[in-house]
């Protein structure tokens, strides 16, 4: 936590310096007004929280649109600061996809006997205390009822601050800077934890078009590293009209996980300020997005035999066979079935392969001050 705060400090600290007021004239503003059909962060779908609420399958592109807007102020001898953020354009409150009568968000059934009638309702409130239903809300669980789960995509709005430096020598364009991590809204606090990163990029003085760039994170430094390598340009059609493209990879270093993380490639079309682009992104490693993580089973070890599943397999629970009331009705009765022939020890959850390949388009208009 001191090392958040230090980090944060230091960024407002700089962007607050004498320099910006005493060059404000040499200071410029770029401004971007950008929408994308799907939120993809070095590979993660962060707003696959739609497919749970729909009852959908995840697949390459089952997100919802966000609205990406940015600012940089790009101060004298290459000092910039960025604020970037995304915010969902629907699906953002949290919905009840498993329509049970619960003991708390995403819990189990909150009755005696397992069947939602009238005597086990009355049972199961009578097992709530006094004190639990006054010093808890709903929302927490206290008093069972039909509870909507976390799955509201306002969970994954973002705001980013970035404090950077780009240079160009004759060795090269170097730069370096902060980039601090915000979710803004309540609900994000444990699902977006607030950090920071500290980067570096670099380009040889010859192929500026290719660089390499390296994140590493101040609360778990070589726990959380990414590595990136981007070769990018564009081609002007006519003075107003322009074709770009940009392939990247990214390598991830956490704990106890290494490997290729991502391969993105984009194609756009720039007139006169606005941009149209279509990007793909292949997960050569899907062991970083298989969140059966959560559950500390991550040795890889062949315990979905048993019912579980493990990071390494890349399969996770299919919100299409799992939400709702007759899902509900059917995984109970073939649990029991499975829990008569093995004796029990066995969980049966409906379970999917992730997607290794995800699209999404971007549209945005961009101008300067």
């Amino acid at each position: 936590m001191l090392k958040k705060i230090s980090a944060f400090s230091l960024m407002l600290t700089l962007t607050s310096a004498p320099v910006f007021a005493e060059d404000l004239p040499d200071v410029n503003v770029d401004v971007g007004l950008n929408f994308v059909s799907n939120y993809i962060f070095r590979g993660a779908d962060l707003h696959q929280g739609r497919a749970q609420q729909k009852g959908e399958s995840y697949g390459a592109n089952t997100g919802e649109w966000a609205f990406q807007p940015t600012i940089t102020f790009n101060g004298p001898s290459g000092l910039f600061f960025n604020i970037w953020g995304s915010f969902a354009t629907a699906g953002r409150k949290d919905t009840d996809t498993d329509l049970r009568f619960q003991s708390a968000p995403g819990g189990a059934v909150a009755t005696t006997t397992g069947n939602v009638d009238a005597p086990s309702i009355v049972a199961a409130y009578q097992s709530v205390t006094l004190a639990q239903a006054l010093s808890q809300d709903r929302r927490v669980g206290a008093v069972p009822g039909f509870y909507k789960e976390a799955n509201g995509l306002e969970r994954a709005d973002e705001i980013d601050l970035t404090l950077g430096y780009n240079t160009s020598t004759k060795e090269g364009n170097f730069g370096f800077g902060l980039v601090h991590y915000t979710g803004p809204n309540p609900d994000t606090k444990t699902a977006f934890p607030q950090t920071t990163e500290v980067f570096f990029t670099y380009a040889l003085p010859f192929l500026t078009e290719l660089t390499f760039s390296y994140y590493t994170d101040t609360e778990a430094f070589n726990d959380a590293n990414y590595y990136n390598l981007a070769y990018g340009s564009s081609v002007s059609m006519t003075d107003d009209l322009s074709l770009s493209y940009k392939v990247a990879a990214g390598y991830g270093a956490q704990n106890r996980l290494q490997g290729w993380q991502d391969v993105t490639g984009t194609i756009g079309v720039s007139f006169s300020g606005f941009t149209v682009g279509f990007n793909y992104v292949y997960r050569p490693d899907i062991r970083f997005f298989d969140t059966d993580n959560a559950t500390g089973n991550n040795d890889g070890s062949a315990a979905w035999l048993n019912g579980t599943s493990t990071r390494g397999d890349g399969l996770v629970a299919d919100p299409a066979r799992n939400n709702g009331p007759i899902n509900s009705y059917i995984n109970s009765a073939i649990q029991a079935q499975l829990t008569q022939l093995t004796g029990g020890g066995y969980t049966y959850t409906p379970r999917q392969k992730l997607p290794t390949g995800l699209w999404f388009v971007n549209v945005g208009y961009s101008f300067s001050i």
